[in-house]
């Protein structure tokens, strides 16, 4: 693993336009450090947010809930809120979950929203079962070729995902999908056609769910689930830097 590994929060000023980035379930800020970087060198002030039990422990996690999660980005929100005067918000994967709650509880205040690969319908058949799991199971382990590819991304993510944790997961999936509907703020959806743990044709559900007058869905073709790392990264970068602009 690199030598360096960015696991905590950071924030990088800039204009009086601002970012707030999310990072994924079990995963941590360096997941959104590169589009962090791209938009600031674009003039953006970035906000990278570390979710409360992430980039630390797998202990930590264990013993955070959903509403913890929650409760980091709406902190990383206010922060990043006083900076600046337009505020634009991304996510990747369960930050794209949050990024679209953090638009329908605060209508208006968000500029625009892009969602990159958002966990809203995984692939996994076994996550409705996760709260008989957990009863005999404290976590379950990644594979080995899931841990190779965070380090060699220079990734800080847990080579475990607490059983507990996957509760918590399902509980916070099942009230992003309800939110969506109260969503108006304009939104982009980018997909990565290689998914394999998001159904990249889910994009299509989640775009139909937005009540917002203006949303796009965008795939980018050989791309898996982390996009901000992924062949394609180059092109999802240039597309939320021309969505923001845009608003």
């Amino acid at each position: 693993m690199p030598a360096t590994i960015h696991s905590d929060a950071y924030l990088l000023p800039g204009s009086r336009s601002g970012a707030l980035l999310l990072h994924g379930f079990t995963a941590s800020p360096t997941e959104t450090r590169p589009l962090g970087e791209f938009l600031h060198n674009r003039g953006m002030t970035v906000l990278g947010v570390r979710l409360a039990g992430h980039g630390t422990t797998s202990e930590d996690l264990r013993n955070t809930t959903w509403n913890d999660w929650y409760g980091s980005a709406e902190e990383g929100f206010r922060e990043l809120d006083g900076r600046v005067d337009r505020l634009f918000v991304g996510g990747v994967s369960l930050g794209g979950v949050m990024g679209a709650m953090l638009a329908a509880d605060h209508p208006g205040r968000i500029a625009g929203l892009s969602l990159l690969a958002p966990s809203f319908f995984l692939r996994s058949r076994l996550l409705f079962l996760t709260p008989l799991i957990a009863r005999f199971r404290a976590e379950l382990p990644k594979r080995p070729e899931s841990r190779a590819y965070y380090e060699r991304h220079g990734l800080f993510s847990y080579p475990v995902r607490p059983t507990r944790s996957l509760v918590e997961l399902r509980r916070i999936m099942r009230v992003g999908c309800r939110r969506l509907r109260e969503v108006r703020t304009p939104t982009q959806i980018i997909m990565g056609q290689r998914d394999r743990l998001v159904d990249p044709a889910s994009g299509g559900r989640i775009l139909a769910q937005l009540a917002s007058p203006q949303k796009e869905l965008l795939f980018v073709e050989n791309s898996d689930h982390i996009l901000t790392v992924e062949p394609d990264a180059p092109e999802v970068f240039e597309h939320v830097w021309r969505f923001f602009a845009r608003q």
